[in-house]
């Protein structure tokens, strides 16, 4: 469930901390005077409130919601905090010779091997994976033992949900569905639990390794395509949420919501650890948008990450607290037993004993806070203007990064004069039907991105001619057309696609002297959603900047400085007309280029702007399946010249 997350947007070259006041969030161990120590409670600052307790819904797509369910929620797999790299967790590695045995030297390999001659199919070899899972020592919050169980669940609940299933659709039997089909199966057998130590599906060392061997299980995924992040994303990031709290009654926190997955002593051993279909009404299937819509309180968020969910009071804080029995190789309730020493060498408890996220409504608040020593940490923009004094403040460091994620303009593309004709287009007339083209091409004209980085982010930033950041070296297309601001040269465009000014006056708000935009809007204006100006001033300012030079040309547009929360209401109801919002992106993959752009994606997904276009879907689904990283590079700079030239999105900074 590793998805990019929307912001309303960090100006991502500049984060600050106050270094007296910082402590690292993880130690090796716990020394022997913490018994005794005060309460370490880590203060971070941010400019709004996480906006509900239950990861599921797209209202929850927001840094300050992911701020604090990222540190209780976990993944099946880990990445080594330096390289990286995969690294056994709960997930242990994979049967990468494919002898039906997992050996002690298959640990943390996540690769298939070679197909050795003769070899009968290549493709059916590196589409048959078996994966080997250890729950030993692994506990939700609540103290219930996860179990294999929770991995299956997870798969057919989190398919269920179009923000989080974009990675899962190749265990689909169709991969390339929009959605997860009524059958609700994935082509993933269940191998067993108990394995032994010798013979077909057996795990070598299993049976007297430390711990319990039934927590010890196999499953052996049939992929139905290639998909170059299938160990990364597939496999490693899948996200536990408790199987015991969203299925049935939920142990008596909500009604019936029947089942996900039949059990892994079902009757029928072909159906277990599988979804139950929507037509099985005797076993119960489970109610996803029940689950979805849940409101949550503060003891039903349970996860099992390093903090465990302590409060959220509304208007003012959230409060997430160290979890004692988080995993980290060894027996949480008796440390002298090891589970996993590898574990252990990358895997630490939290240092900490809890995190305060505070609310600032402003920027200026939240500088004074951190100079002031109420906050540790401040996550937000900091504007310009205050970076002078931070430097030279000696309690404060100021750390400068490249931002990998973007800040950007959208369209609604089901509307004119923004799209499409007819929507949704099929791929016969996806092009032909694009009749708001020349509209987005002339504001690609009205976007002065120079002054934007020079003046409002005071070169803390640098100009965006696409969807992948120039820091992003290897997969960025350094050939995209820049569009040279240029009133007059938009204005041309506009008037050769026949929306021409109308009188020669100054275009008024009521819409005398201003072009006629076809017949949705004529001469009526209509908005660009940013947020407010106390909230990020620089893109506030950068909405204000384009709507004026639009206006200048005749173009009815204002504007409209917007509640946070309120524009992500309209984008997911796809009730707007235009919106400047902005992506945090997390490593330095691009296929966030299919969960924001594929046709597949726009009726639920994160394709908020409703692009459709054949020639990229091809594009982007061939990136996807492309194991060969060379030729997936000129696939993925491909799919940024498509973009480039379509424009469902111009990326500002």
């Amino acid at each position: 469930m590793r998805t990019p997350i929307r912001v309303a947007i960090v100006l991502g070259a500049v984060a600050i901390v106050a270094v007296m006041l910082a402590v690292p969030f993880y130690a090796a161990t716990a020394s022997a005077g913490n018994a005794t120590r005060a309460p370490v409670v880590y203060n971070v600052g941010g400019q709004d409130q996480m906006k509900t307790r239950n990861w599921l819904p797209a209202i929850a797509n927001d840094v300050w919601t992911s701020d604090v369910l990222g540190r209780v929620y976990d993944t099946v797999g880990q990445t080594d905090p330096v390289t990286d790299q995969l690294v056994p967790y709960i997930l242990k590695g994979i049967d990468a010779n494919g002898n039906g045995r997992f050996e002690r030297t298959e640990k943390g390999v996540f690769l298939k091997g070679v197909c050795q001659a003769p070899c009968a199919d290549e493709v059916a070899w590196r589409r048959n994976v078996t994966a080997y899972y250890d729950f030993n020592g692994v506990y939700y919050h609540d103290n219930v033992q996860a179990t294999i169980e929770d991995v299956m669940f997870n798969y057919v609940m989190q398919s269920l949900n179009p923000r989080f299933n974009t990675d899962m659709r190749l265990l689909w039997d169709d991969p390339n569905a929009a959605a997860f089909p009524a059958s609700r199966h994935l082509n993933v057998q269940f191998v067993g639990c108990s394995l032994l130590d010798t013979g077909q599906n057996s795990w070598e060392g299993a049976p007297n390794a430390p711990g319990l061997n039934s927590l010890r299980c196999g499953l052996r995924f049939f992929l139905q395509d290639d998909f170059a992040l299938f160990y990364r994303s597939t496999l490693a990031g899948l996200t536990l949420f408790p199987q015991h709290e969203f299925e049935t009654t939920g142990l008596g926190r909500h009604a019936d919501w029947g089942h996900a997955i039949y059990p892994q002593t079902y009757a029928d051993p072909t159906k277990r650890l599988n979804g139950v279909p929507t037509d099985d009404l005797t076993f119960g299937p489970f109610n996803y948008p029940a689950a979805e819509a849940w409101q949550m309180t503060d003891a039903d968020v349970i996860g099992t990450g390093p903090f465990k969910f302590g409060t959220w009071s509304f208007g003012a804080f959230a409060r997430v607290d160290r979890y004692t029995n988080y995993f980290y190789g060894l027996n949480p309730l008796d440390h002298s037993t090891v589970f996993d020493a590898d574990v252990a060498k990358y895997m630490h408890q939290p240092f900490i004993d809890a995190i305060l996220f505070k609310i600032y409504r402003t920027t200026q608040l939240g500088v004074l806070a951190l100079e002031s020593g109420e906050i540790d940490f401040y996550h937000w923009a900091v504007p310009p203007e205050f970076v002078p004094d931070l430097l030279n403040d000696p309690n404060i460091r100021v750390w400068a990064n490249a931002e990998p994620g973007f800040f950007y303009l959208a369209y609604n593309m089901r509307r004119e004069p923004f799209g499409y004709t007819t929507y949704p287009p099929t791929p016969a007339n996806d092009r032909s039907s694009d009749a708001g083209l020349p509209f987005r091409k002339a504001f690609a004209h009205l976007i002065d991105k120079a002054t934007i980085v020079r003046v409002l982010l005071q070169n803390y930033g640098v100009i965006a001619d696409g969807t992948v950041s120039p820091a992003n070296t290897f997969w960025y297309n350094g050939t995209l057309p820049k569009y040279a601001y240029d009133p007059t040269q938009a204005g041309l465009i506009l008037d050769n696609a026949g929306w021409t000014k109308i009188g020669t006056g100054t275009c008024l708000p009521d819409g005398t002297n201003c072009r006629n935009l076809g017949p949705r809007l004529g001469t009526s204006q209509f908005e660009i959603l940013t947020p407010q100006a106390d909230y990020d001033p620089i893109r506030a300012s950068a909405g204000a900047t384009i709507a004026a030079a639009a206006r200048s040309i005749g173009v009815n547009v204002v504007s409209k400085p917007t509640a946070f929360g309120a524009i992500v209401a309209a984008t997911n109801a796809h009730d707007f007309d235009m919106f400047i919002l902005g992506w945090r992106i997390s490593g330095t993959d691009p296929d966030y280029l299919f969960s924001f752009f594929h046709s597949s994606n726009a009726a639920a997904g994160q394709n908020y702007q409703g692009f459709y276009d054949s020639t990229f879907d091809s594009v982007v689904s061939s990136s996807r399946k492309e194991l060969d990283e060379g030729k997936r590079q000129q696939l993925i700079k491909y799919a940024q010249g498509i973009l480039a030239d379509r424009l469902p999105y111009d990326v500002l900074y």
